[in-house]
């Protein structure tokens, strides 16, 4: 028990000197639990899911959203938060876990796959580099998507794609001089 503010202040001070990222991501974690054990449900959840959409090593993910799923907090039913997550996975190369993450968000969804996932789908085939696989998804989110960052990237990727398959004559000069803009 004790004083609560010295504490809080100790772990601060603490998390300032760790090294990343293990010893961060583990004083992060455990301030979370301090915040939650003191009765500070919000921001305890806060410093957890903003730990937790940062990707962290795996065995800290799965530590994270387990005490989350503790408080009744399920990050995954937040298509938005999850999608954080996955981006992040593939920003990191970690396409296997943001694979799983995908496929665990898909099943929760009974097989619906939203545009963002699957912009995130095609992001991962195309970061393995499996752009034959993921062409046809980039193309599909670049048709409809009303998100216009999820269009941008589509477009952007299907012109990467269709470049690295040297398939000159599908690429159309207005994608080209869009893409020439950016």
């Amino acid at each position: 028990e004790g004083n609560w503010d010295a504490a809080v202040r100790a772990w601060k001070k603490y998390q300032a000197l760790a090294e990343p990222p293990y010893e961060t991501i583990k004083v992060r974690y455990h301030l979370a639990q301090l915040l939650y054990k003191n009765g500070e449900k919000e921001k305890a959840v806060t410093e957890l899911m903003t730990l937790w959409k940062e990707a962290p090593p795996k065995q800290w993910l799965q530590k994270i959203e387990a005490e989350l799923q503790e408080m009744k907090i399920f990050p995954l039913e937040n298509e938005t938060t999850a999608m954080t997550l996955i981006e992040n996975l593939v920003e990191k190369r970690r396409f296997k876990e943001a694979a799983e993450v995908l496929e665990r968000i898909v099943l929760r969804t009974e097989g619906a796959l939203s545009e963002t996932a699957t912009f995130l789908k095609a992001r991962i085939l195309y970061g393995q580099g499996q752009y034959q696989e993921a062409l046809p998804l980039f193309e599909r989110v670049a048709a409809s998507s009303k998100i216009e960052s999820l269009r941008i990237g589509s477009e952007n990727r299907k012109f990467s794609i269709l470049i690295r398959l040297k398939k000159y004559q599908e690429v159309q000069p207005s994608l080209y001089y869009e893409w020439a803009k950016r």
